[in-house]
């Protein structure tokens, strides 16, 4: 289980936005190819900013000034 705890951010970095993206392409009752695209878009680019950025380190692991 702790292999794969980092990556919980990430994945509900890219969850939320695509989610939201697909639940307001429903608001007029269908999903086109453009809707879908739109959907991923948001996957890829929400999941790979949240990966990307570092977690804030513990304050026993920051120096003292």
């Amino acid at each position: 289980m702790n292999k794969i705890s980092p990556y919980y951010k990430a994945v509900a970095g890219a969850l939320i936005p695509f989610l939201t993206a697909i639940s307001v392409s429903l608001e007029d009752g269908t999903l086109t190819a453009q809707d879908w695209v739109q959907a991923v878009i948001a996957l890829v680019v929400g999941g790979g900013v949240v990966f990307t950025v570092p977690n804030i380190p513990n304050n026993s692991e920051t120096p003292n000034a």
